[in-house]
């Protein structure tokens, strides 16, 4: 509206009023009550004299109740047509031609009022050019967003820039209308008036950047931009504790301003913009006193709801979408179980040998087969969201206080809920059966000063601090939860943080002891980094004492380094040498600790000679390599510049031994009967003559006096008999070795509490610092396992010397089991496992069972030859399957969306790339944004609170985005497609002069593609589509009138008449002229 006379708002109140009246006319009075007809004093029947009146009174208020419901419909159905509210009468103006300006992202229509004292006279377009897809806060760029301005006929006919005095933010613009004698533009912009400092060549001011505020600029603007210096409206930051203005609205009747500063709305009334600009004009800049600027006023607005989607959420558990991480243990009871963790909650679910037994009905009858219990080990009831685990992995040994009570411990990864910032701690958990639910709601209720009022669990290491959480404040940081990793002999643990940092730490032999606690060197000895980070591999040897990590070289390659961390009886962690197992020139992972084939042959005639003697621990290392390159059939348009050699992308695998020769033979004895490593051709006849001495011992012992019976079946030979015989054998002079009257060492140790733990074969890794890497070049390809796109060496049998290694097809991955033949022969045998989506497979902390994750279960299965047997036949997958049926998580909103903002700010503190935060008070943004969090009831707030925070530190590249929303579809595949919008493949304008939609553009695809991604690339309007079927195609300017035998003017889109009609056939109803053909 153009009119700018004083009685404009008079004129729209009354416009609205009327309006009202027409939808809602005011309802007439009831029609009196019925129950006074037909009936007279002193039970008399008469006839009533007012019968006659109240018919006609019902019968006109039933005309009127009538007339309201036509009327009513009439006026949905103008609202149809125009797909918002607003008069009745007012017409369906045409689609105006829009303007090119470039880059533009939100804009203002802006007419010169005739009455103006302007001399300019046309209309304009204030633009904001630019659009920061984050949320940075004092931004100062190229890419800043500006103010700029395009007024028709006017500069040129160009748009001009308006705020290029200021190389921030500033946006949103808006016109307010009638301010005195001129108007004014609005905008949003975080300028600040840099104290002390002027522009050298002009004396102006100099801007910089601060908080964001409101800002004001008188209209009309000139070819060099805005009249006056711009007058800062606001000061939302002094005001509101560091909070930035959001977005704000013109009220065009009242001339208040409306502005959102965290969560409330605030407003400024006409009164107090006047004196702000009067103050501004009379000093002649901007004014920065307080008493100036203030006079903004909270609306107090109070919503009064239940908020259903802040009460407890119970949410299935998915296997398939909500695990993060797996484990699986052997119960005290003998049966196996998994621990599952899932969106920061875990549980533990047992696994059911054959799926096809578990009862129908809850007991199978009569109470017979009670099915195994599913539960819960973190956090209890009303505790989803008071604190988050990350990671939970099973501690295979049990804890000292425990051995003889049939407990089981998790090392468990949390949020500290103690702590105000939601810290990384540490817990040993118990995940048995008889435990309580950890991390309980209602130990929160009563606590005092120490944690053990509180009724939570204490971590043994991290958490709530007085120094703060981050590495250098002495916390933990943020650990990368994902390379959280036990030692199979449930003595030390390792993970990396965001820090760049690998730790090692010992386990508590109670939940809350003592520990020792290792910052690994961030190089290895020949000097290549070894920096952690989240896809960092850490893998302990059986034993515990070494770690073999993956890790990238200085040329970013990944390499493999083995480090020496001591023996773990001492309950101390000694780091020794850190050596470089595997050459940089080539990419080298996975890793897994094992044993050549060679071994299993030397374990097996070993425990035969004494059975107190067991060689578990790791004799080789075997890993992935792409150790390959192509020196042919590569080329490139730079001729002699080809990339010759080239990697050939496919992947092998490699054996390191552990031990030379010598050292092997003075470990065990028997190794010098068998000295080659790799078995097959040649290597068949050299080693035959040594398994033949071995069988003849052998055969010795069966004759032997000294040979006594054991359980009836066994046989053992005593150390000084296996001794004589060993000297008997005819061993020649290259075989003798130094050491051979010493008893070998024993591989395995009882510990203090009685346990069991193996012991790790000393490994031979040669020269200290050795640059030649004579150690990592002792390695071997396994030449009978071809090649492939292998992604995973998962693990080796526990009986056996096959391996499990998981290769990549074009669908999907699969499980290769390579079966190898009994040593001195090198045949190989691959299996695979198709037909099954593989999602996830893992081996369990202890090393005794393959967790595999299907499309249609979790699986877990013994690593052993028999188990891995049953595994490849069970094409089904009903067979060792986890019983997860029923599982659900408890979330608690409210609690959740705070978690979740100080996961955000931990996160940001950790891992954001200047340690100084940018100069802020990290710790204040915390506390200037909590209480915004509190408030949020739904994501989307939540969303918005936390681009805000992360906004603060001024970077680019931080965003918001994810997580779950209310949308309409709920999910559901058939409200999805229900709702899906089809496309005709035409640029089409609504035309309300032509009743029907515009045909502008066909769009046409090359002639030669009908088909991208196996997805159609051609418009179902084109004449080449449409004349497969006997029928013309349409053409610029055809109007389509209808869509099957529906107006397409009945809707405010046509989309609404295309809805779940993808792939499906239509008729249109089409105005062309000198068309006689019917289309469809």
């Amino acid at each position: 509206d153009d009119d700018d006379d004083d009685d404009d708002a008079t004129d729209h109140i009354a416009d609205a009023k009327a309006y009202v009246e027409k939808m809602a006319p005011e309802i007439p009075n009831p029609p009196p009550n019925e129950e006074s007809e037909g009936e007279q004093t002193g039970g008399e029947h008469a006839a009533n004299p007012n019968t006659n009146h109240n018919t006609r009174q019902r019968r006109l208020y039933r005309e009127e109740r009538q007339h309201r419901h036509l009327a009513k419909l009439s006026s949905r159905s103008a609202q149809a047509k125009r797909g918002a509210m607003g008069s009745p009468e007012s017409p369906i103006l045409p689609i105006i031609e829009a303007v090119p300006l470039a880059q533009s992202t939100e804009g203002v229509y802006h007419s010169i009022s005739s009455s103006s004292s302007s001399s300019q006279a046309s209309e304009c377009i204030y633009f904001t050019r630019f659009k920061q897809s984050s949320s940075t806060k004092r931004y100062v760029g190229g890419t800043a967003e500006s103010i700029w301005a395009y007024c028709a006929g006017e500069f040129d006919d160009m748009a001009i820039p308006l705020t290029d005095d200021y190389n921030g933010t500033s946006k949103s613009p808006s016109v307010y209308y009638n301010y005195d004698d001129f108007d004014l533009i609005l905008f949003m912009s975080d300028r600040a008036f840099l104290s002390g400092s002027t522009d050298g060549a002009t004396g102006d001011e100099v801007w910089t950047a601060g908080s964001m505020d409101l800002w004001a600029a008188r209209l009309p603007v000139k070819a060099s931009g805005l009249v006056d210096t711009p007058i800062r409206l606001t000061s939302v930051s002094c005001e509101h504790n560091g909070l930035d203005l959001s977005e704000y609205s013109v009220d065009p009747i009242s001339g208040a301003i409306i502005l959102r500063i965290g969560a409330d709305l605030h407003y400024m009334t006409k009164e107090t913009i006047a004196t702000k600009i009067s103050n501004a004009n009379e000093e002649k800049r901007n004014l920065d006193s307080t008493n100036t600027i203030l006079g903004t006023q909270q609306l107090p607005i109070a919503v009064y709801s239940d908020f259903s989607n802040m009460q407890e959420r119970l949410i299935p558990l998915s296997v398939a979408n909500h695990l993060s991480t797996i484990d699986a243990y052997a119960t005290s009871y003998g049966t196996i179980s998994t621990l599952l963790t899932a969106r920061g909650q875990t549980f533990v679910a047992p696994v059911i040998p054959d799926t096809k037994n578990i009862p129908q009905s809850p007991y199978g009858g009569g109470g017979r087969n009670m099915p195994a219990r599913r539960y819960k080990v973190a956090p209890g009831s009303g505790g989803g969201g008071i604190v988050r685990i990350l990671t939970a992995k099973h501690i295979p040994n049990p804890l000292k206080s425990s051995q003889d009570s049939g407990e089981r411990h998790a090392l468990v990864l949390a949020t500290d809920p103690l702590s105000p910032t939601a810290e990384h701690a540490f817990y040993i958990v118990r995940t048995d059966a008889m435990a309580s639910p950890a991390f309980g709601f209602a130990s929160l209720y009563d606590y005092g000063d120490s944690v053990a009022d509180t009724g939570l669990p204490a971590p043994f290491i991290g958490g709530h601090l007085e120094s703060g959480g981050s590495t250098k404040e002495g916390g933990l940081g943020s650990v990368y939860g994902s390379t959280v990793t036990v030692s199979p002999c449930g003595r030390r643990a390792v993970w990396t943080n965001t820090d760049g940092q690998i730790v090692t730490v010992t386990l508590p032999k109670d939940s809350v002891g003592e520990v020792s606690v290792v910052i690994l060197p961030q190089q290895n000895e020949i000097g290549q980094p070894m920096i952690g980070d989240s896809e960092t591999e850490l893998i302990f040897s059986p034993g515990g004492r070494y770690l073999a990590i993956t890790h990238p070289a200085r040329n970013q390659f990944k390499v493999i380094s083995i480090a020496d961390l001591g023996v773990p009886e001492d309950g101390v962690i000694s780091v020794g040498r850190i050596v470089q197992a595997t050459t940089d020139r080539f990419n080298s992972f996975s890793p897994v600790w094992g044993k050549q084939s060679k071994d299993f042959l030397v374990d097996k005639v070993t425990t035969t000679l004494d059975p107190s003697e067991s060689s578990a621990g790791a004799t080789a290392l075997f890993f992935l390599s792409d150790r390959d390159v192509v020196l042919s059939g590569a080329s490139s348009p730079w001729g002699t510049r080809a990339p010759s050699p080239s990697f050939s992308g496919e992947k092998y695998v490699y054996t390191l031994p552990l031990q030379s020769l010598k050292d092997s033979l003075s470990f065990n004895e028997v190794n010098a009967f068998i000295r080659a490593p790799y078995g097959g051709g040649g290597a068949m006849e050299v080693s035959m003559e040594g398994i033949k001495e071995l069988d003849l011992i052998l055969e010795l012992m069966a004759s032997s006096p000294a040979i006594g019976p054991i359980d009836g079946n066994q046989t053992v030979l005593n150390s000084a008999t296996s001794t004589a015989l060993l000297d008997q054998s005819n061993l020649s002079s290259e075989n003798d070795v130094e050491n051979f009257d010493n008893k070998p060492t024993n591989s395995t140790e009882a510990s203090d509490d009685g346990h069991q733990f193996i012991v790790d074969t000393p490994i031979s890794f040669g020269p200290e610092k050795d640059v030649g890497l004579s150690f990592a070049r002792t390695s071997f390809r396994i030449d009978s396992i071809p090649s492939g796109d292998y992604v995973l060496l998962v693990s080796q049998l526990l009986n056996d010397p096959s391996l499990v290694v998981v290769s990549s097809t074009p669908s999907g991955f699969v499980v290769n089991i390579f079966a190898t033949s009994d040593y001195p022969s090198d045949g190989i045998e691959s299996v695979s496992v198709e037909g099954a989506s593989l999602d996830f497979i893992e081996l369990s902390t202890d090393g005794h069972y393959l967790i595999t994750l299907f499309s249609t279960g979790l699986k877990v299965s013994s690593l052993t030859a028999d188990g891995i047997t049953a595994f490849m036949q069970d094409a089904s997958l009903d067979k060792n399957i986890a019983d997860a049926e029923g599982l659900h998580l408890s979330i608690w909103p409210a609690l959740e969306y705070e978690m979740m903002y100080k996961d955000a700010w931990r996160m940001l503190r950790d891992y954001f790339y200047d340690p100084s935060m940018a100069g802020l008070e990290w710790d204040r943004i915390f506390d200037r944004y909590l209480p915004l969090v509190e408030r949020c009831s739904k994501r989307e707030e939540l969303d918005d609170v936390l681009r805000q925070m992360a906004g603060e530190l001024s970077a680019l590249h931080v965003f918001v985005y994810g997580g779950e929303y209310n949308i309409p579809n709920h999910g559901d595949p058939m409200l999805e497609a229900i709702n899906e919008i089809a496309s005709l493949g035409a640029l089409l304008r609504r035309s309300t002069e032509k009743f029907g939609y515009e045909v502008i553009k066909i769009p046409e695809t090359d002639p030669d593609f009908h088909m991208v991604d196996g997805l159609p690339m051609y418009s179902p309007l084109s004449s080449r589509t449409l004349s497969m079927s006997g029928q013309d195609g349409l053409a610029p300017g055809d109007v389509i009138v209808g869509v099957n035998g529906e107006s397409v003017m009945s809707v405010p889109d046509i989309n609404m008449l295309l809805r779940n009609v993808a792939g499906e056939s239509v008729r249109l109803e089409v105005v062309r002229c000198n068309s006689t053909s019917k289309l469809q």
